[in-house]
């Protein structure tokens, strides 16, 4: 019995783990000024940071950042761009909604889905 209240504890930390991963994430888009460039990119793809959550994010060494986006449409957006750059021409973001194989890499986003839309 305490295995598996081990097991349940181990899935309540990963979750909140999560959770505060994808509010942090989604205010950094949302207020913070170094992040304006992308926020202007979502608006001119008629995204609304304001209601979109960033529940996932990197940055590699060679300027290039990954995100995945879920709109308040309920859609997941893989994305990538080039920081380097740094324009609207340098940002591709492929819908990965229906893409079970590709979602299943982002745990964040059925928690998303379930407790933030």
């Amino acid at each position: 019995m305490s295995n598996m209240n081990e097991n349940m504890n181990d899935e309540e930390e990963e979750k909140d783990l999560l959770r505060m991963e994808i509010e942090e994430l989604s205010d950094m888009l949302r207020n913070d000024e170094t992040w304006e460039k992308l926020r202007e990119i979502l608006r001119a793809r008629n995204i609304d940071a304001q209601t979109t959550l960033l529940v996932s994010f990197m940055e590699d060494d060679e300027d290039r950042e990954l995100g995945v986006l879920v709109t308040a449409g309920r859609r997941v957006l893989q994305y990538k761009r080039n920081t380097a750059v740094d324009d609207a021409a340098s940002f591709e973001a492929v819908d990965i909604t229906d893409q079970p194989d590709r979602l299943e890499d982002y745990p964040q986003v059925p928690l998303a889905l379930k407790e933030y839309l």
